[in-house]
């Protein structure tokens, strides 16, 4: 790896104030957003030669030679690598406008990211980041912080029964792999979850995977109803009731008695998939 030279050093604590300001900036980033707000330009791409200094800090859980370039996934918590967490917070709002998500803000970090883990796919021979997923093991935020620590919390209200089964989870979220990269970026997805695998291994009391999953508004209302029937009827668990979600859903068409047809017959995902492809030639992911 290349050494920091002085320069990079200024970079460097420029990106660290920058990452407190974008932190301290999204606070209050949960509360209702204008959806045609014009959109900030994206912040310059953090330097090859940071990013390496950043990921001396890093643990690797995994790496992989398959394929032409070998990947490396690394984990660490968001303070500990600021000028990393800038990128992703870059290549994350990159993607997620792709499909209509973004914040709309030139980096995409909140108040969670400092003290979340984060799990990296790199590009070995680049340096390019492939990749991320964000991880909070749901027993130390507890403890530390109680459920307000918990970004899940922002999304759901959760009763108090639910903290002994938290005890040995780990929340998932903000994920995204940046589908410049092409091919790499299926091969980092594989590796990032290949990296979870390995830390739940290394840390066996972790026994449950939790976290949101959006539905895209790129579906139309016919398809998100049959997705959010088909969960409903066969993923619902005993402990629903305890969940309460802080906005629910709210669809503008109500089920016509030829879909609700289709959703009491779907009888697997496969199908519910074929259905989706039907109304909107898309896939779910």
């Amino acid at each position: 790896m290349h050494t920091v030279k002085g320069k990079s050093k200024r970079v460097s604590t420029k990106f660290k104030n920058l990452f407190k300001k974008v932190t301290i900036s999204l606070v209050g980033r949960f509360k209702k957003k204008s959806e045609h707000r014009p959109l900030e330009d994206l912040i310059d791409p953090v330097p090859i030669d940071i990013i390496e200094e950043n990921l001396k800090k890093m643990t690797l859980i995994y790496s992989t030679q398959s394929g032409k370039t070998p990947i490396g996934v690394y984990m660490a918590q968001g303070f500990q690598i600021p000028d990393l967490m800038l990128e992703i917070g870059r290549l994350r709002e990159k993607v997620f406008r792709t499909v209509n998500e973004g914040t709309g803000k030139s980096c995409d970090i909140d108040e969670f990211d400092p003290f979340y883990h984060h799990i990296i796919a790199i590009e070995e021979d680049t340096k390019r980041i492939l990749g991320a997923y964000r991880l909070g093991m749901v027993d130390k935020i507890l403890k530390t912080m109680g459920t307000d620590g918990l970004y899940t919390y922002t999304l759901f209200k959760y009763d108090e029964i639910l903290n002994s089964h938290f005890a040995d989870a780990i929340e998932l979220g903000r994920s995204f792999v940046d589908g410049e990269a092409g091919r790499s970026a299926l091969r980092a997805l594989d590796s990032i979850w290949k990296g979870i695998g390995a830390y739940v291994a290394q840390n066996p009391h972790y026994r449950y995977l939790i976290g949101p999953v959006s539905i895209s508004n790129s579906y139309s209302t016919n398809s998100k109803l049959l997705m959010l029937y088909y969960l409903t009827k066969n993923f619902k668990s005993e402990l629903s009731p305890f969940v309460k979600s802080r906005k629910p859903v709210k669809l503008k068409s109500p089920f016509s008695m030829e879909l609700k047809s289709i959703a009491e017959n779907l009888n697997s995902f496969s199908e519910l998939d074929e259905w989706v492809k039907k109304y909107d030639n898309m896939v779910i992911p």
